[in-house]
């Protein structure tokens, strides 16, 4: 199907960084053929998520300054745009302001405007506006917000009903659907049939993500594409490419946002002084700034209700355990982009109960987080993305939250509260595992070198802004781009946007992988001054990949039943002894070999498909 008529939800004028970022797409897309719509907001809403009572409250001449950049904004980039409120019918502000007074506090969780769950459709914002985990309908202001971001979710709803009719498009496009009012317009879409595309920065500066027919937030898209790669080996290069950008994060180099969360790597000696920590093992725990995600089930699937029960539990887990220290790394999100009030609050009364083996670390504190984590025996982690750079270097790691990377293999998931201590004690004490690196890798391929696509025709600046880098439309024209030509066949025409899966990796591949995953975490864990090195079991492993790589079956076999001695429970043994008695014409062997890996990992996809392999004779 091809999609010529597209329409651009375009609110956040303010957000300069997007707004280019579509007003470039729009321009490549006229080009290609397509007729292109902007809808921008003429101060439409009383309250907006450009203006944050904690971070930049709205001023009264806000409204006419972001509409005054967005005319200049589309202007510039010769769009056909129409203001929000053209496409409303006058009485529409008056019907949709009554409605929301109306209701009562009780009423506003579940509020529908024409059996519309708008309630749901504001929430997001709600919690982003005064950055809380939950709503607070005791709180007089949040209460107000929530109203106003209601009528929000209306005016957006009916004028974007009004545009659909007027312009009568096959796809719309926006920004990420989180916030209130493009969340109304992805309902639009949604309930007519259209295809809709979200849009949001990628892990890396200068790149993007796109979401088909789902928000950002939604994760399930990004699941998918995950469970269609997750068995295939790295090459050199993709590990290269892994291991550098998680090098340059520990250094605040090429970040999306241009925001240095941590202060630079410092030595292990001077961080256990600061923080009074003698030689027992430490155990690390990463917080996340939760507004942002709170309003998505997808992310909350985890043990705790929110952060501060989670650090309730630990407390109450470290008294238990005086064998180990506990340290609290507070996420310096909660304090650089607003005030997280509650989680401060929290944070601060904490501090005054700690038991002697634990340590409380503020966001401003001048403590890095990765030498923090290079320390740690064990890192417990809400969502950051430290867990995932942990988990890179090998290291175990817990996620007490689902989060957007806790379903890819490399880390520990706790679903039950009732579960949580008894996931810590069984990781204490293991050391650093090249199947979590190997997973952990494969991941970090896939969301910063794959999923964050490279729109260089608009520079990131700090926050929200940005500015084009071409100065002429025919730079934009098709086969002046690759980036864009890809972006505008997969908009248009319905074009995979990535790659698809190659075949099954071979165990010569795996080999390959593993030798090189392990030359890389030498260099890793090189400087980082830690005393958890990666089980001497493993190295075994590695020798009989590399020996079956060099048509050394035999001595392959014998060292992985060498392995498999000292180590029953070695899945990587088991699953290599399969693939090798398979590769040698050994079935029967190969099979019980699989048997016995799926026996002690149930869920191990790489061993099910070689089982099911073996069974069919492949």
């Amino acid at each position: 199907m091809q999609h010529q008529r597209i329409l651009f939800f375009s609110a956040y004028a303010s957000w300069s960084y997007h707004t280019q970022i579509e007003l470039t797409l729009a321009a490549a897309l006229r080009q290609r053929g397509a007729s292109v719509r902007m809808l921008a907001c003429d101060g439409l809403f009383p309250v907006c998520d450009v203006h944050r009572r904690n971070l930049n409250p709205r001023k009264p001449n806000s409204c006419n300054e972001c509409q005054a950049n967005s005319a200049r904004a589309m202007s510039g980039g010769h769009a056909d745009y129409r203001w929000l409120s053209r496409s409303l019918a006058p009485e529409v502000f008056a019907k949709a302001r009554s409605w929301v007074d109306a209701l009562e506090v009780e009423q506003l969780a579940h509020a529908r405007w024409n059996g519309r769950d708008v309630a749901q459709w504001a929430l997001s914002s709600s919690l982003y506006q005064e950055r809380r985990a939950q709503t607070d309908w005791g709180d007089a202001s949040y209460v107000r917000t929530f109203r106003d971001q209601l009528y929000g979710c209306v005016l957006a709803f009916e004028a974007v009903q009004g545009a659909f009719d007027e312009f009568q498009p096959d796809l719309l496009l926006l920004l990420n659907g989180r916030f209130f009012a493009h969340r109304a317009a992805l309902e639009v879409a949604r309930e007519r049939g259209v295809r809709f595309v979200t849009h949001e920065r990628g892990l890396l500066k200068d790149t993007t993500i796109w979401h088909e027919r789902e928000l950002k937030h939604d994760l399930e898209g990004e699941r998918r594409l995950w469970r269609e790669v997750e068995q295939q080996a790295l090459e050199p290069a993709q590990i290269d490419f892994a291991t550098r950008v998680l090098h340059e994060r520990r250094h605040g180099v090429g970040l999306s946002w241009n925001v240095r969360y941590s202060p630079p790597p410092e030595e292990r000696a001077q961080l256990l002084a600061k923080l009074g920590l003698d030689a027992r093992p430490i155990v690390a725990l990463f917080t996340s700034s939760e507004d942002e995600q709170a309003a998505f089930s997808s992310w909350a699937d985890g043990a705790f209700a929110d952060g501060r029960e989670w650090l309730e539990a630990t407390l109450e887990f470290a008294r238990a355990t005086p064998s180990h220290q506990f340290v609290i790394r507070m996420h310096p999100a909660l304090v650089s982009m607003g005030a997280s009030r509650a989680a401060l609050e929290h944070a601060q009364e904490l501090a005054t109960r700690l038991p002697e083996n634990c340590r409380l670390v503020m966001p401003k504190d001048d403590v890095s987080s990765y030498t923090l984590a290079d320390a740690a025996e064990l890192g417990i982690v809400y969502y950051t993305t430290l867990g995932l750079e942990m988990a890179a270097r090998g290291q175990r790691v817990i996620c007490v939250i689902g989060g957007w990377y806790a379903h890819a293999g490399f880390a520990r998931l706790v679903r039950e509260k009732r579960d949580y201590a008894a996931a810590i004690a069984a990781e204490l004490g293991r050391g650093r595992d090249l199947e979590i690196a190997r997973r952990a890798l494969r991941f970090c391929w896939q969301a910063f070198g794959v999923w964050s696509l490279p729109f260089r025709k608009v520079q990131e600046e700090p926050m929200h802004h940005g500015k084009p880098t071409y100065s002429r439309l025919a730079e934009l024209g098709p086969g002046a781009d690759a980036e864009l030509d890809r972006l505008c066949n997969w908009l248009q025409h319905e074009q995979p946007l990535f790659p698809p899966p190659a075949r099954p990796s071979t165990p010569s591949q795996l080999a390959a992988e593993s030798r090189h995953i392990a030359e890389s975490l030498g260099l890793m864990t090189q400087s980082s001054d830690t005393a958890h090195p990666i089980d001497p079991v493993l190295a075994q492993i590695l020798e009989a990949e590399a020996a079956f790589a060099a048509g050394e079956a035999e001595r392959a076999c014998a060292l992985l039943l060498d392995a498999i001695e000292r180590d029953p429970e070695a899945v990587r043994a088991w699953k290599d002894l399969g693939a090798i008695l398979h590769a040698t014409g050994h079935r029967e062997d190969a099979e019980a070999a699989l048997q016995q890996a799926l026996r002690i990992a149930p869920d191990d996809q790489d061993a099910r498909c070689d089982l099911e392999l073996v069974r069919n004779g492949s």
